[in-house]
């Protein structure tokens, strides 16, 4: 079965879904001859989440923003500073955007995922993105945090260990003790909400071959994660493939990164969803 490439597009940084030669790296060749020698297939599901932030302002927060760069525009020109009286920039649709590619399979998971975030330069008053690129790899051998801009590595990112892994992504909770919601249907996909104090994530259980893990944001149930209601972030499921053929590579992560230790993932975890 030929795989599908999904790609999704982060301002002057595209980035691939299947892993393969990252663009914001500054030398992603050896990265890609790694991932070439790895000829091993995995089968899993696929979902694809995009959201915005500033949700209680109703705006997305542009209007904050907008209000941010006319008191520095009164500002530099009360100092007669050099400044744009109107951004070189399109204003956005929301301040703060995100969107994650998740890859469940038996026993591991990997999420690629990017934020952008547009700010008011102070020095001209000009609107300017700030991105963020992340991959965050999880087994049974731990949790392993990239971050693809600054080229740090966090948690136990020993590729081989999360391959060789047997058990799933799971934090063992009752999940007597959590509210939930009316079962709804995403993309044709039955889907529980659990309510939380400060957001609420819908997780989606369709039928599969191999008991789905936790996914990278819903530690209280097992599942696909197709949505999220909260105080400072909403993010819907845009797509989903269920029972997709990867490429084993694809769960590797780049060479040359600065590593820090982290705790690891199976620890005992309580408390309801938004802690």
């Amino acid at each position: 079965m030929r795989v599908k490439r999904f790609i999704f597009s982060v301002r002057g940084a595209p980035v691939l879904a299947l892993a393969a030669c990252v663009a914001v790296l500054a030398s992603p060749a050896a990265f890609c001859s790694e991932q070439a020698k790895s000829k091993g297939r995995v089968r899993g599901h696929y979902v694809r989440i995009v959201g915005s932030s500033y949700v209680g302002t109703g705006d997305g927060g542009v209007g904050e923003l907008r209000a941010i760069q006319r008191r520095c525009v009164e500002d530099k020109k009360f100092m007669k500073r050099p400044h744009v009286a109107s951004p070189t920039l399109a204003w956005p649709k929301a301040r703060t955007s995100v969107q994650w590619e998740t890859y469940y399979t038996r026993t591991r998971t990997m999420t690629i995922s990017s934020a952008e975030r547009y700010v008011v330069r102070h020095s001209d008053c000009d609107l300017a993105v700030q991105t963020i690129h992340e991959l965050l790899l999880e087994s049974g051998a731990g949790r392993c945090t990239v971050d693809l801009t600054e080229k740090t590595a966090t948690g136990h990112c020993d590729v081989d260990a999360h391959r060789r892994a047997t058990s799933p992504v799971r934090v063992d909770i009752d999940q007597r003790h959590i509210p939930k919601g009316a079962e709804k249907t995403i993309l044709g996909i039955n889907c529980i909400p659990y309510i939380g104090r400060l957001r609420t994530v819908c997780v989606g259980t369709p039928r599969s071959d191999f008991r789905i893990p936790n996914g990278p944001f819903s530690r209280l149930a097992p599942g696909l994660l197709l949505e999220e209601r909260g105080a400072y972030m909403n993010a819907d499921a845009v797509a989903v493939e269920l029972d997709r053929e990867f490429h084993d590579d694809l769960f590797t992560i780049p060479q040359g990164l600065k590593h820090r230790p982290f705790p690891p993932v199976n620890r005992p975890e309580s408390g309801a969803v938004g802690q």
